[in-house]
């Protein structure tokens, strides 16, 4: 089995705990959702965190490491949808119809935590400041659902590589990691499949940026030396979204 699951007390790097932290819960309130957590640890790469048609029995959060959600058409052909980084959820796709339409899948080793959806909801009910910070990040959920059809259907290739480092830098920069400095724990198959683009495409793109020196590469980490460099090349359009 790729995931062991394990249910225990949360612990202060728990996915779902770094998740819910802005919501600003009171201790009491805060130590009713911990009860709640269970806990999935290693999650192998490649390993499974949910798969398509399962049905939404519950939430996860990611502790470490990261995941990829796909989906695949009638024709079995499979498409990046999104990356989860720690700190973020995983599974809320699944809300519409009570059944998960995507897969999730490690890009690495990686650790998560679960918590049930019907009590995560009923939790809602009674602590305000939970069904607000829910109904805020369901809507950013929306909001970059928005930009990825932006950048599929307005944007080259370069300004859509461009404009996904500047988002994982933003995203670094909520978990409380390097805006500049960060691993890309995604292959460049993987940021193809998202984008839209060839692999042979995005490669070219990174060696293209790489000699403009606004980034450099090595291996899967990423330094950003100008993310000016970045915006300058990303539709002001977009930018001001």
């Amino acid at each position: 089995m790729a995931v062991a699951n394990q249910t225990c007390k949360a612990h202060p790097g728990c996915g779902l705990l770094a998740w819910f932290s802005p919501a600003n819960i009171n201790a009491k309130d805060l130590g009713k959702l911990e009860r709640l957590i269970e806990h999935q640890h290693h999650i192998q790469r490649k390993g499974y965190v949910i798969r398509a048609g399962d049905p939404l029995n519950f939430l996860y959060g990611v502790s470490s490491g990261s995941v990829k959600t796909c989906l695949t058409d009638k024709e079995n052909r499979s498409r990046v949808t999104g990356f989860s980084l720690p700190g973020e959820l995983v599974g809320v796709e699944g809300i519409y119809a009570g059944q998960h339409p995507c897969d999730s899948i490690a890009l690495e080793d990686s650790i998560c935590c679960g918590i049930r959806f019907p009590d995560l909801l009923n939790l809602t009910k009674r602590i305000v400041e939970l069904q607000h910070y829910l109904l805020r990040v369901l809507s950013r959920k929306i909001n970059r659902k928005h930009d990825l059809l932006v950048l599929l259907g307005n944007l080259d290739a370069e300004e859509r590589v461009a404009q996904l480092l500047l988002g994982l830098s933003e995203r670094h920069v909520e978990i409380g990691n390097s805006p500049s400095h960060f691993h890309l724990s995604m292959s460049r198959r993987d940021i193809g499949s998202y984008l839209g683009l060839k692999v042979e495409t995005v490669s070219r793109v990174f060696t293209k940026l790489e000699s403009k020196y606004i980034l450099t590469v090595n291996g899967k980490d990423i330094a950003i030396l100008s993310p000016k460099g970045l915006c300058d090349i990303v539709s002001p359009q977009l930018l001001n979204q």
